[in-house]
């Protein structure tokens, strides 16, 4: 099996968790790929302010996971104008999202929300999701049990 993580990543925090999660795939010996979304300009300062440079395929991977971190309370416009650009994988979808306060009510929810509600306007769903709250106590266990998770879905 193959699993690509779609990722896009601000500080490098989202990137460190598909990593782990792409190590654990590779463990259990199957193929795990991350694939990046690069922009030019400046997502911090609204979705006038880039564009997407890249938007990576899924067409070849049995098990699509789409990582991005919280920014401004909502997932990053970053990943929005993927969803909005990208062909959606046609097949239900696994996602990590990253945020930097400790609950998962201060913009990972909403992340995820509005995650959930753009793949079902076309035509998938998610089938599994972690939220990793950054500045918790708890950060490494969420990473270790949702990654866990993710791996073992392959």
């Amino acid at each position: 099996m193959k699993m690509a993580i779609i990722l896009y990543s601000g500080t490098g925090n989202t990137r460190g968790v598909a990593e782990r999660l792409a190590t654990k795939v590779r463990a259990r010996g199957d193929q795990a790929e991350i694939r990046e979304i690069t922009v030019t300009g400046d997502p911090g300062k609204g979705a006038d302010a880039f564009q997407l440079a890249s938007t990576p395929s899924t067409d070849d991977a049995d098990v699509v996971v789409l990582a991005s971190p919280v920014m401004a309370f909502s997932l990053s416009p970053v990943m929005k104008a993927y969803l909005d650009q990208a062909k959606p994988p046609q097949r239900p979808v696994r996602v990590v999202i990253t945020q930097h306060f400790p609950r998962s009510w201060m913009g990972g929810r909403q992340a995820l929300g509005w995650m959930t509600r753009a793949l079902k306007r076309n035509g998938t769903s998610v089938a599994e999701a972690m939220i990793v709250n950054w500045t918790s106590k708890a950060r490494e266990k969420q990473i270790e049990d949702g990654t866990d998770r993710l791996a073992a879905l392959v």
